[in-house]
Order: structure tokens, then C-alpha cells, then sequence
């Protein structure tokens, strides 16, 4: 789980210090952009695509839901499976993505991510471990830990702090959280 954690990280960590993809957050925070998650998946998938440590990825896969979990719900899409070179064919890393304007909005909509991951049928489970990816306007002055901690105790969920990681996008005014 943490060697998955580190991968995970390190694919963020790169994809945010290309200089052409701070350079879009820049006119995204000056022109005021919302919605821009699509755009962001696009150029993410194209990333990973071409990273030497990837050997396939697949976007919006649809997974069933396990009705007695999610009512009315049949069918759910994660935004990346992810599967490192040198692992099974059948084991993915599953990736949601979250943007927001603001970093507690957004954490709580990486909380209903990880609620959504659980609803999945067993039967259709191929996912060796989940992640969410959160990107927001760096909120200075506010404890992303501590909001962190508030969201996961409202919705049941324990993180375990050595499995987070949140950090800013250099030459940005954004940040980023992984967990």
C-alpha cells in the first residue's frame, strides 16, 4: 500500500513540476477558469501515458455497484486505473481527481470518492489500492491536516497520516493533496 502511496506521488509530483503545466494553472488562477478537471485529466492521461514506469492506464472505467450500497446506482466510473510496469495485468492503482476552489470543498469531495470506491462489487474488485487526488487554491492560513481529519471523522473513514501528503504546485498559487 505505501510502495503504491510513493508511486502515486512521485506521478503528481512530476506531472506538477513541467513547467508548461504551471504556466496553464497561472492563467487558470488569473482568468478566473472553473471546471477545469477535464482539461486536467487530458493532460494528466497524457502524462501517463508516456512516464517509463507506467504500462497502461485507462480513463472513466465503469465498475458495478453493489445495490444494497447505493440504492438506485448501477454502474460508477473512477477517473484512472493505473497499472505500474512489472505488476499484473490485473492489478490496477485506481486515481479519482477532485478540483475545487476551495481546499475544504475539495477534500470533502475526495471523502465522497472514497465512499463511492467502496460500493463497488467485490466480483468486479480489481484494484490493489485507491487514491484521491485533490487540487485547490493554496489556502493560506488554513490546516489542511486538521480539515482532513475533520472530513474522514464525518464520513467513517480512518487515513492513516503516513498514507497523505499535501503540498503546493511550484510557481503556482495552487496546492495539491494525495490521499
Amino acid at each position: 500500500m505505501k510502495g503504491d502511496f510513493e508511486f502515486v506521488l512521485s506521478l503528481a509530483e512530476g506531472f506538477f513540476e513541467q513547467e508548461e503545466v504551471q504556466r496553464k494553472f497561472d492563467l487558470i488562477k488569473q482568468h478566473e477558469f472553473t471546471g477545469w478537471e477535464i482539461w486536467f485529466q487530458i493532460e494528466f492521461a497524457s502524462f501517463l501515458q508516456q512516464h517509463e514506469e507506467v504500462s497502461e492506464t485507462i480513463r472513466e472505467f465503469g465498475y458495478s455497484i453493489d445495490k444494497r450500497m447505493s440504492g438506485h446506482q448501477e454502474r460508477m466510473y473512477i477517473d484512472f486505473l493505473i497499472r505500474k510496469k512489472r505488476s499484473s495485468r490485473s492489478s490496477y492503482i485506481a486515481l479519482e481527481i477532485k478540483q475545487n476552489q476551495s481546499a475544504s470543498s475539495c477534500v470533502k469531495g475526495m471523502m465522497g470518492d472514497i465512499q463511492k470506491i467502496w460500493k463497488l462489487k467485490q466480483s468486479e474488485d480489481d484494484l490493489r489500492s485507491m487514491w484521491c487526488l485533490g487540487i485547490y487554491p493554496t489556502a493560506t492560513g488554513k490546516n489542511i491536516p486538521e480539515i482532513i481529519s475533520k472530513q474522514s471523522e464525518l464520513v467513517g473513514v480512518e487515513l492513516p497520516d503516513n498514507l497523505i501528503s499535501t503540498k503546493e504546485i511550484p510557481n503556482t498559487s495552487f496546492s495539491f493533496t494525495l490521499l
